[in-house]
């Protein structure tokens, strides 16, 4: 019989880590129940692409006898955690990857609009 891990995605947040480690402005929380045969880093990264997220810098969850966010490096530690939750529930923090902007070129022949002139009197638009 499989068991399940319901996985609580924070996301759209920023650590702060001082005076004490939060998790601040986050857009929403969505929640997904995880197969804890099927806990892995790619099947984590699935679930954020179905909220909107290309790639993440990774996730993360809280230690509360450190009071710090700790970083789930591979799936080894993941499936330990995982395995080792006894509430059911596990609320994972979502640290976003900033891409740089897409920058789209146009060619200046392509932008529409009146030329503008300067002659020696005033500034007019082509035509007038």
């Amino acid at each position: 019989m499989s068991e399940y891990v319901l996985f609580r995605f924070h996301h759209g947040g920023v650590f702060i880590e001082a005076p004490i480690a939060k998790y601040v402005s986050e857009s929403e929380v969505n929640e997904f129940p995880i197969d804890k045969d099927h806990l892995s880093l790619f099947e984590l990264e699935y679930y954020t692409r179905s909220m909107g997220y290309v790639s993440v810098r990774g996730f993360y969850v809280f230690n509360s006898r450190s009071e710090k966010f700790v970083l789930i490096e591979n799936d080894e530690k993941l499936y330990n955690i995982g395995c080792q939750c006894k509430e059911g529930v596990l609320d994972l923090f979502v640290c976003q990857l900033i891409d740089d902007p897409l920058v789209e070129v146009v060619p200046i022949a392509l932008i529409c609009g009146p030329q503008v002139v300067e002659n020696e009197s005033r500034a007019t638009l082509d035509g007038d």
